[in-house]
C-alpha cells in the first residue's frame, strides 16, 4: 500500500483547522479519527475556530508555519477546513522542559476536506461516510469547544483537557485500563488527560506512587498530571469524569450484592458530585451502588451516572463466534466476539445475565473478515434453542443447560476466573475503555431522531425511568444503548420477557435493600403497561437524607440483622416496545 503508514514508520502528525460550525471541517475530524484508530504512527490535532475568527487565525498560521508551502500551492488565504502534515520524529531538544517535543520537519499543506478525502482514500485505502448522527454530534461538540475556550494561536495547538478520578487504582482492572486512557483512544487524538488515583490506606498510597512513575515512564503522548488520593470525596472536585469500583469482579463472590463499605462510600462520592460530574460505577452490585450515588447526588443528571454491565455482553459474543467458527475450517473466513453485534446482556445485579440474541448481527461471516455482508445471527445459526428459547435452554431443575448460550456464558465466567486465578480483568478494562468511549468520548455520537433505529448498540447500565420496556422507573438496569440513549423500538422475544421481569423485579428489591442500608430514599415506580407514556410514568426521586460516613466494612446482612426480603412481585410483565418514541 503506497504511502502506508505502519509500525516503526515515522510518525505522522496531522493538524485540522476549521470553523466550529462548518459540516466539512467535522466530515474531516471523523475521517481523522477513523485513520488514527486504523493506522498505529497516525496523530490528529484539530484547531476549532469561530467563524468571526477565522480570517484572523488563518492568516496568523499562514504567516507563521505555512507561508513558503501554501505560496508553492498557489493559495494565499485557505477556506475552511485546512489540514496540512508533519511527518518525521520529535526532536526533544527543541522542546522546553516538560513540554512535548516539536516536529523537526516543515509543515506540508494537504487541503481542504476533499484533498484530505482523496489522500486517506489514494494513499491508506481508507473511506468514511458520517452518519447524520454523527455529523451532528461533531459538530455540536466543535461549537461548544470554541464557546468554551477561545483560540489562541499557538505553535502546538491542544485540545481542553479532561480530568478523571480512578477509584480503587491499585486494581488489576484499573491497571489495566490506565495506559488505554492516556493514548488518544477513548478521548481523542490531542486530548491531554488528567488522572487522580483514588484508594484506602498508606500502603495503597506507596502502590499508587509506583504507578504514577510507571505511567510516566511509559511517555503516553496524551498523559497530563497524574495525582494519588486516599480521599475519594475530596478527588472529584476538580474532575470531569469518576470511574467508581462497586465490588470484585467477575463471577459473584457475594451474590451479586455490595458491602455496607462500598455502598457508604457511593453515598459519600453522591454527595461530593458537581452537577456536571459524569460517573461510571465498575463490580459487583454496579447497578445499586449507581442507585446510592443517584440518590445521595440529587444535584446531578441521572444521565450521567452508568453502570458498567457489558461484561456478559462480550463473553456472549465471544461465545456465539466460536459456534460461528465451528461451522468454517479456512481460518480467513472465522470471525471473532467483535464481529458479533447488538447482543444484549438484561439482568440485574443479583441474577444470571439475561442473554438476547434476538437482535444479534454478524459481521463478516461467510466471507472475509470485514467485508462479508451483515446478517441477522438469527438467520445465519437459525438454533433458537441456542440463542433466545430460554425454556429449551433450561433442565428440568430449572439450570442452564451448558450448550446453550445463557450456560454456556454463565460457565465460562466460572472457567475464566478459575483457568487464571484471579479475577477476569483483562475483559473488564477492555469494556470500561469501550464504556468511557462510547459515553464519553469527545466525538461520541448522539442519536438526535429517536425514531430512528442505530445500526449499532451495546448493553448500559441506564437509569430506567420513562423507557419503552416495562422495567420499573427510577432505578439503573441494563438497556440496549447508542451514545447515551435508550434505544427503542426493539420487539422482545416472547421467551426473554418473563426472565426480564425477574431480574427488574430482583433489581428494584437489591436496590431498595441497600438504599436502607445506608438512609437513603429513592421512589421505585411499579413496571409500565403498553398503553403508558413515559410522561405519565416519570416519577422524581424523593428527598435524600445526608449519606452516613463509610467507617464500618461490615456486610450488608450483618448491617442489618437479617436476610433481606423477597423482591416484590411487579404487576406487569415487560412488555415489547412495539412502537418507537418519538
Amino acid at each position: 500500500m503506497a504511502g502506508g503508514v505502519g509500525v516503526g514508520s515515522p510518525a505522522v502528525e496531522y493538524t485540522l483547522v476549521g470553523c466550529a460550525d462548518d459540516p466539512a471541517f467535522a466530515r474531516a475530524e471523523l475521517l481523522a479519527e477513523l485513520l488514527s484508530r486504523s493506522l498505529p504512527n497516525f496523530k490528529m490535532r484539530k484547531v476549532v475556530v469561530k467563524t468571526e475568527d477565522w480570517d484572523a487565525t488563518i492568516q496568523d498560521l499562514v504567516s507563521k508555519r505555512l507561508s513558503l508551502a501554501i505560496t508553492k500551492m498557489g493559495q494565499t488565504a485557505p477556506s475552511s477546513p485546512f489540514i496540512y502534515k508533519v511527518l518525521g520524529e520529535a526532536n526533544p531538544a527543541s522542546a522546553p522542559v516538560g513540554a512535548a517535543p516539536t516536529i523537526c520537519v516543515t509543515p506540508q499543506p494537504i487541503g481542504d476536506y476533499d484533498a484530505f478525502k482523496q489522500m486517506a482514500k489514494r494513499y491508506y485505502s481508507i473511506e468514511h461516510t458520517p452518519s447524520k448522527e454523527e455529523l451532528d454530534a461533531a459538530i455540536r461538540a466543535n461549537i461548544a469547544c470554541a464557546e468554551a475556550a477561545p483560540l489562541v494561536v499557538a505553535d502546538r495547538f491542544e485540545a481542553l483537557p479532561v480530568t478523571v478520578v480512578i477509584h480503587n487504582a491499585t486494581s488489576t482492572v484499573a491497571y489495566h485500563a490506565l495506559s488505554r486512557l492516556v493514548v488518544g483512544e477513548v478521548f481523542g487524538m490531542g486530548v491531554s488527560v488528567n488522572l487522580i488515583l483514588v484508594d484506602d490506606g498508606e500502603e495503597a498510597l506507596e502502590i499508587l506512587d509506583g504507578l504514577r512513575m510507571e505511567l510516566e515512564d511509559c511517555a503516553s503522548p496524551y498523559l497530563g498530571t497524574v495525582t494519588t488520593s486516599s480521599d475519594l470525596p475530596s478527588s472529584v472536585d476538580t474532575a470531569d469524569i469518576a470511574v467508581f469500583f462497586s465490588g470484585p469482579i467477575g463471577v459473584q463472590t457475594n451474590g451479586g450484592k455490595c458491602t455496607l463499605k462500598s455502598l457508604q462510600a457511593a453515598a459519600s462520592l453522591g454527595a461530593a458530585l458537581k452537577p456536571e460530574n459524569k460517573v461510571v460505577v465498575v463490580g459487583e452490585g454496579c447497578a445499586s451502588a449507581a442507585g446510592v450515588i443517584a440518590a445521595a447526588a440529587p444535584q446531578v443528571p441521572k444521565s450521567n451516572i452508568s453502570a458498567l454491565v457489558n461484561v456478559p455482553q462480550y463473553r456472549a459474543a465471544a461465545c456465539i463466534a466460536t459456534k460461528l467458527n465451528s461451522r468454517v475450517t479456512d481460518p480467513s473466513l472465522m470471525v471473532s466476539g467483535a464481529h458479533v453485534r447488538n447482543v444484549i446482556a438484561w439482568g440485574s445485579d443479583v441474577t444470571p445475565p439475561v442473554i438476547d440474541a434476538t437482535f444479534g448481527l454478524v459481521i463478516g461471516h461467510g466471507g472475509l473478515v470485514g467485508t462479508g455482508t451483515t446478517q441477522l445471527l438469527s438467520a445465519v445459526l437459525r438454533e433458537s434453542s441456542f440463542l433466545t428459547d430460554f425454556d429449551a435452554a433450561r433442565t428440568l431443575d430449572g439450570s442452564f443447560r451448558p450448550d446453550a448460550l445463557p450456560g454456556w456464558v454463565f460457565d465460562r465466567d466460572t472457567a475464566v476466573a478459575g483457568g487464571i486465578a484471579f479475577a477476569p480483568s483483562m475483559t473488564v478494562a477492555s469494556a470500561l475503555v469501550d464504556h468511557l468511549r462510547s459515553r464519553h468520548g469527545r466525538s461520541t455520537p448522539v442519536q438526535t431522531d429517536e425514531s430512528a433505529m442505530p445500526k449499532y448498540f451495546d448493553t448500559v447500565g441506564l437509569w430506567s425511568t420513562g423507557n419503552p420496556y416495562g422495567i420499573p422507573d427510577n432505578i439503573f438496569f441494563p438497556f440496549p444503548s447508542a451514545g447515551d440513549t435508550i434505544v427503542t423500538g426493539l420487539t422482545l422475544d416472547e421467551s426473554i420477557i418473563p426472565e426480564v421481569q425477574k431480574a427488574a423485579e430482583a433489581a428494584v428489591a437489591e436496590l431498595d435493600r441497600c438504599l436502607k442500608l445506608v438512609g437513603l430514599t429513592l421512589e421505585v415506580a411499579t413496571p409500565m403497561c403498553d398503553n403508558t407514556t413515559s410522561e405519565e410514568a416519570a416519577k422524581g426521586p424523593s428527598d435524600v437524607a445526608e449519606p452516613p460516613s463509610p467507617e464500618s466494612d461490615t456486610s450488608p446482612e450483618e448491617a442489618a440483622g437479617d436476610q433481606p426480603s423477597e423482591s416484590p412481585s411487579a404487576s406487569e410483565s415487560p412488555t415489547s416496545a412495539t412502537e418507537p418514541e418519538s
